[in-house]
């Protein structure tokens, strides 16, 4: 599982705001997980769309001066990670429609 929590676990209206744009939770649900320190957003580890929004609100709270922590499997990680995931799960589909494409052929 890859996610984001907040560093700091004071919810204010900023982030209510950040994460309306990416979850449809209720303000109270995500001031709740902020106040508990939880996930604000998580996703398999597999899941690309997901990790595409855990850096989008990242960005977003980093612009906004809030301070995020992104974990894969509870342990902090970083954006560049992220990144070679996602540039590793391209690089594979393009490989299968490779072989696909050979097997077609």
């Amino acid at each position: 599982m890859i996610g984001i929590k907040l560093a700091n676990q004071t919810f204010n209206a900023p982030i209510a705001k950040i994460m309306r744009k990416y979850v449809s939770d209720s303000i109270s649900d995500i001031k709740l997980k902020v106040i508990n320190g939880e996930y604000i957003y998580a996703c398999d580890y597999i899941d690309s769309e997901g990790i595409k929004t855990i850096i989008a609100i990242q960005q977003d709270m980093e612009t906004n001066g809030i301070d995020s922590k992104i974990y894969e499997h509870d342990e902090i990680t970083t954006i560049e990670f992220l990144n070679n995931l996602l540039t590793s799960y391209k690089k594979t589909e393009q490989q299968i429609e490779m072989e696909i494409d050979d097997e077609v052929l």
